[in-house]
């Protein structure tokens, strides 16, 4: 994903397509989880999908910090920039010794 519009749809999807998620057609980049029905619990879902999906790792840390849609696509656009930079993710490298 090299556009944030592309960014901003598959956050989109991802979140309209959970199986929990209400109210689907009016999420929104700054809609908040909990106003859509999702707990904390969901939104750890959703960010194992994006791990999954997209190859990232994310600090447990961090997790708190996603309360709404934006904050994925914040963080993936972080992600990507990174990885144009650099040819590698942050965590690629640091784990393949063990």
């Amino acid at each position: 994903m090299k556009t944030n519009d592309e960014i901003e749809n598959y956050v989109l999807s991802v979140v309209r397509n959970y199986f929990r998620t209400t109210k689907k057609a009016s999420v929104a980049l700054d809609s908040t989880f909990v106003n859509h029905g999702l707990d904390s619990l969901d939104v750890i879902e959703l960010i194992i999908q994006v791990e999954d999906e997209l190859g990232y790792l994310i600090d447990a840390e961090k997790l708190e910090l996603f309360s709404k849609p934006r904050h994925f696509v914040n963080f993936i656009s972080q992600m990507e920039a990174y990885k144009t930079e650099h040819n590698r993710l942050p965590h690629e490298g640091i784990y393949e010794d063990f």
